[in-house]
């Protein structure tokens, strides 16, 4: 099973998020109860738009997730930032391969 994952720019990152590159499942996972939510998307990089965005307000117990509908074979891209009243911080990303 092939999996990418980015984690938050934070120095004890509080976030992360995850593409399954099998079955197209993204999910992204708040790790800290610290105030912040986890947001992540994934990013078409060929299209300039978002194929899926998802916030984990669950503060450290558990993660959002959700199937992907893909298969373009566009170059996609990885991120996640913690959210805290609306302003993004730490934002990690990566490149992931072709969807």
């Amino acid at each position: 099973m092939a999996i990418s994952q980015v984690f938050t720019s934070d120095p004890n990152p509080g976030g992360f998020a995850e593409w399954n590159h099998d079955t197209n499942f993204f999910k992204v996972c708040d790790r800290q109860n610290d105030g912040y939510s986890a947001e992540g998307w994934v990013y078409d990089v060929d299209t300039g738009e978002d194929i899926a965005h998802l916030v984990d307000p669950s503060h450290g117990d558990g993660c959002s997730g959700t199937a992907v509908p893909q298969g373009n074979g566009h170059r996609l891209n990885l991120r996640v930032c913690l959210l805290r009243g609306g302003n993004r911080n730490f934002t990690g990303a990566r490149d992931i391969g072709r969807g």
